[in-house]
């Protein structure tokens, strides 16, 4: 298993078609394990030395890139658990705003399965589109998850995720790529849904 950065480019075809450039980086073999700080270290820095090939970040309106990749390795080196680890990545790879720089644990990814439901904000209000779970149905509107109001669940978990618009990234919260759900894992392993 390793863990991955992507590149993901978008083609309107019937939809999108999401293809796939992949720089491997690190060999893992658990995905909820601890990372050494060589690790880390070694992962941060094949990261931003990745930045010309796939962020195109000359064209980020605002973005001071060496004071966001401090901040970031900051908090990367100081996140021995794989799960923040990744997170901090993933945040800061979603802070070039363009919706295909993308950091990939695939471990992690494949560990959180699909999300059973797709949701759209609509009226300002969650509302259920798709479902393979029984209890939740198309028109069904989110509340609440695990207590917690849904759409500030959702604002801020897609801070972690690419995108170019607000829109976008919450789109892309429930979305699938061929074979893997890659933002999946960021919701609960179980969780309530109220509707």
């Amino acid at each position: 298993m390793k863990l991955r950065l992507c590149s993901l480019l978008r083609a309107q075809v019937t939809g999108f078609l999401f293809l796939f450039s992949v720089l491997p980086i690190l060999a893992a073999d658990q995905p909820a394990g601890q990372l050494s700080v060589s690790d880390r270290a070694y992962i941060a820095s094949r990261v931003y030395a990745s930045l010309n090939y796939f962020a195109q970040w000359q064209n980020v309106p605002q973005l001071d890139l060496e004071k966001a990749y401090r901040a970031y390795l900051e908090i990367a080196l100081a996140s021995p658990d794989r799960v923040a680890f990744t997170h901090a990545s993933m945040e800061f790879m979603a802070g070039f705003h363009n919706g295909h720089t993308v950091f990939v644990d695939m471990p992690l990814v494949q560990q959180g399965g699909p999300v059973p439901f797709v949701a759209e904000l609509v009226d300002g209000q969650w509302v259920v589109t798709q479902s393979s779970s029984p209890g939740i149905n198309p028109g069904d509107v989110i509340e609440r998850i695990d207590g917690r109001d849904f759409g500030e669940f959702v604002a801020e978990t897609t801070r972690l995720v690419s995108s170019s618009t607000v829109a976008g990234g919450q789109h892309a919260l429930f979305g699938r790529m061929l074979e893997f759900a890659p933002y999946a894992h960021l919701f609960p392993r179980k969780f309530t849904l109220t509707l």
